[in-house]
């Protein structure tokens, strides 16, 4: 629609309306009509909406009086509209409610035919809230400037799209060395290493930026007088409201201190993971922080396995409950507790454990704990106490009982010079001495043989097998034979254990279980170079049904095992009233027999 139909639309409204008054009481704004002495006249219903009282409160009032106009605010008012014959700028007025408001006020002096004022027109619009958000952001924007400009732990400054340092805080200055006088206008190439100036790197993070709206970058960066620090650095993009690029916001955060500390807390923990003990961390919860490769190599569990989960379910540590609130005291009244501990390991096994546990006052590890697996201290320690006690037997109790038989036998032989009855009475008590002294001699020297360190790699598993034969037969009165490729053939001490405590389980089941009055114990090697082992064990006992379930007590499955891991198998052959065959047959040994020299 051009002017002219504008024009024309606008005369038919006007000729509609009965007053030209009714389409300014129609204005959202506050359209006031004074008379030149300040008596309001006209009060549409913008007036109403923005003050609060009615046309015919306000009619007939003074137009100061009734809004609070400021006497400075009235008096420059007046000066214009005599001047210029109009007047505008903001108002600050009071509403009836007494509430304050801020007008954006046009006002126009109308003037009669000779020159004499006659009215003054006047329109106010509500900007209260746009100037108090106004005056909110100038406010926050002078508090946001006078942060980044007193911050100093941070280099907070702006480039134009060039690069161009165009703004510098104290925090920059402290950190680079630079005054705002010295930096401003200059790139800020400048404080990186020529190295990084020379491959682009600093254009390179601007057009990053560009492109995405920020980039992060860590490395060194250059102060004035030459020396680097290293750096955490955000650039962001600043573009206006239509989107064209203004420049960029740089934060720079000097974090060389940390970045040592970082270091060397690596270093150290390289060195902890180094170290062949376990160090543990755990929370006031118990919940594990730290886990060492040291503990990852004792307990079996990687460190991402544990992190996060309770030291209860993974250490699993037997302490009766005495002891526990014993260790908690002295942990709580002195800071450090040191002890010997059980654990255990991922897979189950017990761990024998030396344990140094310090408490942390402050941070969110509480708990460390230094441990040390003394399981082959532990073992050193038994096997030494074992030898002990089988040197003590030997010593004592063995050389009294083949005393006791030497003098049994002496006299046996002086009862027979003497022609005494060697059936009698004396003698057959003789005799029982006698045989009561071998077998204890034999139990003796099997029991010894068992606590000897080494023994059965130094007498080899044929010697083992008759002392253990010996000391049953004595014992329980079997009749126990032995066969064997050679006497003093030599396996592997892996082999040769697992092979003699499956022999000792056998047998203890004859002697439990069968009734057997007689044993025979087989152990062939055949073949050439590779070895083919095979170990029996036949009793002449009451034998049982192989297909009926026997739990546990029989020893079948441990017997089963110890073959197994030999890379072998294990035959059981019985039934009622047929006695009983265990037989374990181990295939292709690589490796040919090693016969021991001869013994006394």
């Amino acid at each position: 629609m051009g002017r002219t139909g504008g024009g024309k639309v606008t005369e038919q409204l006007l000729g509609q309306l009965d007053e030209p008054h009714d389409l300014l009481a129609l204005a959202h704004d506050a359209v006031i009509v004074r008379s030149a002495a300040g008596e309001i006249t006209f009060w549409n219903r913008g007036a109403e909406e923005t003050y609060g009282w009615s046309a015919s409160e306000a009619i007939g009032a003074m137009t100061h009086d009734l809004l609070q106009t400021p006497p400075a605010a009235v008096a420059a008012v007046d000066a214009s509209l005599r001047s210029h014959g109009a007047w505008e700028g903001e108002l600050h007025h009071v509403c009836k409610d007494g509430s304050e408001v801020v007008v954006a006020s046009r006002q126009v002096l109308r003037e009669g035919s000779e020159g004499q004022h006659q009215a003054v027109l006047e329109i106010n619009r509500d900007v209260t809230e746009a100037r108090r958000a106004q005056d909110r952001l100038k406010q926050s924007e002078e508090r946001f400037r006078l942060i980044v400009e007193r911050v100093e732990d941070y280099a907070i400054f702006m480039l134009d799209v060039e690069g161009n340092v165009v703004s510098w805080n104290a925090g920059a200055q402290r950190m680079k060395g630079y005054t705002s006088d010295e930096i401003c206008g200059q790139h800020f190439s400048r404080f990186y290493p020529p190295q990084d100036v020379q491959a682009g790197k600093p254009g390179e993070e601007l057009r990053i930026a560009a492109a995405v709206g920020r980039v992060e970058d860590e490395g060194w960066r250059v102060r004035k007088d030459g020396s680097r620090f290293w750096a955490t650095v955000v650039i962001t993009a600043l573009r206006d409201a239509d989107g064209a690029l203004r420049g960029f916001g740089k934060v720079t955060r000097d974090i060389t201190e940390r970045r040592q500390i970082e270091a060397r807390l690596e270093y150290q923990a390289r060195l902890l993971d180094y170290v062949n003990d376990a160090i543990v961390a755990a929370d006031e919860n118990l919940v594990l922080t730290a886990w060492n490769s040291g503990a990852e190599r004792l307990y079996g569990w990687s460190a991402d396995e544990v992190i996060g989960r309770s030291t209860v379910d993974v250490l699993r540590t037997e302490l009766s409950d005495a002891d526990r609130e014993e260790a908690l005291r002295v942990l709580n009244e002195g800071g450090e507790w040191r002890g010997e501990v059980i654990q255990r390991h991922k897979d189950g096994h017990r761990l024998y454990v030396e344990a140094a546990t310090i408490i942390l006052p402050h941070g969110p590890t509480r708990l460390v704990s230094v441990n040390r697996d003394v399981g082959d201290r532990r073992r050193s320690l038994v096997i030494e106490e074992r030898g002990r006690i089988a040197r003590d037997l030997h010593d004592s109790v063995s050389q009294a009982l083949f005393s006791m038989t030497l003098q049994a036998r002496a006299l046996q032989l002086a009862l027979e010079r003497e022609c005494h009855d060697p059936g009698g009475p004396v003698g057959e008590g003789i005799t029982n001495i006698r045989q009561l002294t071998q077998g204890a001699l034999a139990e003796m020297r099997a029991l010894i043989f068992e606590l000897r360190p080494g023994a059965l790699a130094e007498e080899g598993l044929v010697a083992a097998l008759r002392k253990h034969a010996a000391a049953l037969e004595a014992k329980e009165g079997v009749a126990v034979t032995l066969s064997a490729t050679s006497e003093e053939l030599s396996l592997e001490p892996v082999v040769e254990e697992n092979l003699y405590r499956l022999a000792q389980e056998a047998l203890s089941n004859v002697v439990k279980h069968s009734g057997a009055s007689s044993v025979q114990i087989r152990l062939d090697l055949s073949g050439g170079s590779v070895q083919d082992i095979e170990l029996e064990i036949v009793d002449d006992g009451i034998g049982f049904d192989t297909g009926a379930s026997h739990p546990g007590h029989l020893g079948l499955k441990t017997m089963s095992e110890r073959a197994q891991g030999l890379g072998g198998t294990l035959d059981v052959r019985s039934a009622p009233g047929h006695g009983t065959t265990v037989r374990a047959f181990l295939p292709g040994r690589n490796r040919p027999p090693v016969h021991r020299g001869s013994t006394s």
